[in-house]
């Protein structure tokens, strides 16, 4: 945590001269986590909300209705969440 702190005015300075590329945030040699601009983040939530609206709008021209549950994940999937898994152990 003291090194993200020290390094995060150098990231934001890098975010604010226009370098947009995320930041793997690592903890022994495996990244846990992503730093990005806000607009790259943004961006990605909205290409997210239209792929997705899309997807409805191809199953209704189809003549088709997603379900509830269809519909539930996929704004969990807009948001950037996983749905609960629904395998049974």
């Amino acid at each position: 945590m003291r090194e993200a702190r020290e390094q995060l005015p150098g990231l934001l300075a890098r975010f604010r001269k226009g370098d947009h590329s995320p930041i793997g945030v690592d903890s022994h040699r495996k990244t846990e986590a992503v730093v990005m601009p806000i607009d790259v983040y943004n961006e990605r939530t909205a290409e997210r909300d239209r792929a997705a609206a899309e997807a409805t709008a191809s199953l209704r021209a189809a003549g088709l209705t997603p379900s509830s549950e269809a519909d539930a994940i996929t704004q969990l999937w807009i948001r950037g969440e996983s749905p609960p898994s629904t395998c049974e152990p």
